[in-house]
């Protein structure tokens, strides 16, 4: 950035905002309020002093890692910027207009920093969440209610920078796109765990997912549902929970998770807009039949959830997805 070289916006700060498509108008809901693990400036222990003055009613902090996530309205964030102030350098006065034009009509964006004292920026507009998901399978309306949607979001981003932190260390230097969306869902359910003591919101998400890509297939980038399914069903919230932070249960599940390449998850997309496309004029029983072992799993718990489990039953033989094995 012209004239502050040691502070960086990272590239895939733009591939992490969350909400509909910037085109796509979205439904309001009532804003949230912070969780009130999610504190103050001058509530958050161990951080860098700062001065909080003027901005304090606009700023929250989190801890990622040993630096602080700045967490802002849009429409408040020069107040929200200014009301901390680094020990170290200051922050760039072009860093306001550049991140609201980058977050756009969407409902959140994650911008991981190269700073001494700060890890990155969450945008936050909670007023822009949809209260709810549909989606058209088989003729029918399928729609999702997406309970505390704007918290789940507020978690997600912060997930994108938890990540961040971690990459050259627990976590590869390198991410994909893809890996980055599944790793900022995992961090988004491990935290439903630790802060609600169950994964009723966790499975909220991974049905959220998994209807997003069945609408609309450019949503693949954020399909996480099709990596973490094992996360969900072989453990417990208490089992989740049982890790104290982000690190040491990413440590732990890691090297056990399915990470797709873009081959694969490009025929992934190919086999989804064949099954739920509108466009899709003739059902072809083999088309891409090796991916169907893999994908079945998937998005049954979903179709289950929203059809009961018999209609689901006679959809998915319907479609030719429980011959193949």
């Amino acid at each position: 950035m012209p004239g502050a070289p040691w502070l960086q916006l990272s590239l895939w700060a733009l591939l992490t905002a969350t909400g509909a498509n910037a085109a796509e108008p979205l439904e309001l809901a009532e804003p949230l309020e912070l969780a009130e693990t999610t504190k103050p400036v001058a509530q958050v222990a161990g951080l860098p002093a700062a001065s909080t003055a003027a901005g304090e009613r606009n700023l929250r902090l989190e801890q990622v890692a040993d630096k602080v996530a700045l967490i802002c309205h849009p429409d408040q964030l020069d107040e929200c910027l200014a009301g901390f102030t680094p020990t170290t350098q200051p922050l760039s006065q072009d860093l306001a207009p550049l991140l609201r034009s980058r977050l756009g009509y969407r409902s959140a964006l994650a911008a991981p920093l190269t700073h001494p004292e700060i890890a990155g920026i969450v945008l936050w507009a909670p007023e822009r969440e949809a209260r709810m998901l549909d989606a058209i399978v088989d003729g029918k309306l399928l729609t999702l209610t997406l309970s505390q949607q704007p918290q789940l979001t507020l978690w997600h981003e912060l997930g994108h920078l938890q990540v961040h932190a971690l990459q050259g260390g627990i976590l590869p230097e390198a991410l994909s796109a893809h890996e980055q969306e599944v790793l900022a869902d995992a961090y988004l359910y491990w935290r439903i765990a630790r802060e609600y003591g169950d994964l009723a919101l966790a499975w909220q998400q991974f049905h959220r997912r998994n209807l997003q890509v069945m609408s609309d297939i450019s949503h693949l980038s954020h399909w996480s549902s099709v990596s973490l399914l094992p996360l969900l069903q072989q453990n417990s919230a208490v089992d989740l929970a049982y890790f104290t932070g982000f690190d040491v249960f990413c440590q732990n599940f890691y090297p056990s998770i399915k990470r797709w390449d873009d081959a694969e998850l490009a025929e992934f997309a190919s086999l989804l807009h064949q099954l739920f496309s509108a466009s899709t004029l003739h059902m072809l029983p083999d088309y891409l039949y090796w991916r169907k072992p893999a994908l079945t799993p998937v998005i049954t718990p979903t179709l289950e959830y929203l059809l009961g489990s018999e209609s689901a039953s006679i959809w998915l033989s319907k479609k030719h997805l429980l011959i193949k094995s």
